[in-house]
């Protein structure tokens, strides 16, 4: 899907935006998210700070395109799976987007495993010792790429690319696919049965998203998940 590697950097450099050098950030001066070390990797390792910051949009295109996008293949990924993968490899590595992606089965509606990637980048996220200090900002990041990655997929023209119509609504005690879009929306390591904990995190979910809180998805919070309209 070669088309939608410019949109796809495009909503990557908002989430990454300008200049930063942070001392907590382990990954030191960074410009659009490209950091030194993976400039001077390009380009040569005379590059200093000041012409990190001054990088151009067609290096700044070709590091993202040669060292992520295409290192996870996005051009035979679906549209919206592709953004997902892309943004989920530019923050936390390509070794580790892969590893999310074949960790769900390909022949599964592309929303669902959208979710899934999703749910599984979060995951990781949170068991980061930095979670404290970043955590807010990249939950907040993941679940925009999800919502995006999602209206991506529902614009595709292919039908097996659309978002999961007419979701049921789910109560404790039931089972199966739906279930699973629900456990990964809500960040968990989805097994297909509505139990205490999926409960427990759904009620968590309504209360923060000021939802009406009562442990029951309906249309309300797949709405609020991105997975129907």
């Amino acid at each position: 899907m070669k088309a939608n590697f410019d949109e796809s950097l495009a909503r990557v450099l908002v989430h990454e935006g300008g200049w930063a050098d942070l001392p907590k950030d382990p990954g030191g001066a960074t410009m659009k998210g490209v950091t030194l070390r993976t400039y001077q990797r390009f380009y040569g390792s005379h590059l200093t700070r000041a012409d990190l910051h001054a990088i151009s949009d067609e290096r700044l295109a070709r590091i993202y395109r040669t060292g992520f996008w295409d290192t996870i293949n996005g051009d035979t990924l679906p549209i919206g799976l592709d953004y997902a993968a892309f943004d989920a490899a530019v923050n936390s590595g390509p070794a580790r987007a892969l590893s999310w992606l074949s960790g769900h089965r390909a022949e599964a509606a592309v929303s669902l495993r959208i979710v899934d990637l999703c749910a599984s980048r979060l995951r990781f996220l949170h068991g980061l010792s930095t979670w404290p200090t970043f955590g807010a900002g990249w939950a907040r990041r993941v679940d925009d790429v999800r919502d995006a990655a999602l209206r991506q997929a529902g614009r595709a023209e292919r039908p097996e690319l659309a978002p999961v119509p007419a979701l049921p609504t789910l109560r404790v005690g039931d089972a199966g696919a739906a279930v699973r879009a629900l456990q990964g929306g809500l960040g968990m390591d989805p097994d297909g049965a509505f139990g205490p904990s999926t409960y427990d995190a759904l009620m968590h979910y309504q209360r923060e998203r000021g939802l009406h809180v009562d442990g029951v998805a309906g249309r309300q919070v797949w709405r609020a998940l991105g997975l129907q309209g």
